[in-house]
């Protein structure tokens, strides 16, 4: 599995995408279905909601390219954002496509610091509600810029389109990034890492 990414993304980033750098940041929490392990997808769709198209292909581009042949961006089956707004027809388009698994990518918050005592979090959220959530909560949809000293939270979730039920949950916080691109390496790295680890994804 290769793991060069070519250069992208501005530095005003209002994408959500996959996270190692400083020691305080990473995964700061996750959680995978007791069965996680039986479930090594074939082809996984990456959906990256944002409210630029642009960062969107950016992003997905960018896990995709990690994915090697089993990697789909949603925006070459669905071009356009509003073509995101519609579930069903998003859900039957990534089907249709072959597509046995979903991940989603969510930027939360410029404003978060990692919290050593969470606990994981078991949500039983489908894909649907995941992304219709993403429509109906303004502050998920802010721009975000690059300070010293920032944390940026990203919010992955990883769906079994085959059983319409979650996976892999995983919150990565990251502090420090120097720009959009860094942001995308670091987030990415220790959320394949992690699905590797468990089986969701090939080695």
């Amino acid at each position: 599995m290769h793991t060069l990414m070519r250069p992208f993304l501005p530095l005003l980033f209002p994408v959500l995408l996959l996270v190692s750098g400083c020691a305080s940041s990473g995964l700061g929490r996750t959680w995978a279905a007791p069965d996680a392990q039986a479930r090594p997808f074939t082809k996984l769709a990456v959906i990256a909601l944002t409210k630029q198209e642009a960062y969107r292909i950016q992003a997905e581009d960018a896990l995709v390219a990690e994915l090697g042949g089993r990697g789909v961006a949603s925006h070459t089956l669905l071009p356009g954002l509003q073509a995101l707004r519609d579930t069903a027809t998003v859900l039957k388009a990534l089907r249709d496509a072959g597509c046995d698994g979903l991940v989603t990518l969510q930027l939360k918050s410029g404003n978060v610091k990692p919290d050593p005592n969470a606990k994981p979090v078991a949500t039983t959220t489908t894909a649907a509600q995941a992304i219709d959530d993403y429509w109906v909560d303004p502050s998920a949809q802010e721009t975000q810029s690059f300070a010293a000293g920032q944390y940026f939270a990203v919010e992955v979730h990883v769906f079994d389109l085959k059983q319409g039920k979650k996976v892999w949950y995983g919150l990565a916080v990251e502090q420090d990034a120097r720009d959009a691109a860094d942001l995308v390496r670091m987030v990415r790295d220790d959320v394949m890492r992690d699905l590797r680890k468990r089986g969701l994804v090939a080695n």
